[in-house]
């Protein structure tokens, strides 16, 4: 069941300062990769760079929100345990 979602401003503050510091790592990350524009292979290096680039940015912000106690990863293991 799908229903309302209670959350305060500070505890939505934190996800969106969260999210910007994460999306500023990725990016920097982006900036550094040796293969983009200029690969023989755009469409090649558009999946690296995707997959060199949202799988730091999902694990940062996974891992800081569960330090900071704003998210927990339980669903996330337990699809995880599942599958193994």
């Amino acid at each position: 069941r799908i229903g309302r979602v209670r959350s305060s401003a500070s505890r939505m503050a934190q996800l969106w300062v969260l999210a910007l510091a994460s999306a500023t790592i990725a990016y920097l990350i982006k900036k550094v990769l040796p293969f983009s524009w200029w690969s023989p292979h755009p469409r090649h290096a558009a999946l690296l760079v995707g997959g060199c680039v949202l799988i730091p940015y999902a694990g940062i912000y996974l891992a800081v929100a569960q330090a900071m106690g704003i998210a927990g990863l339980g669903p996330v293991s337990r699809i995880f345990r599942r599958r193994l």
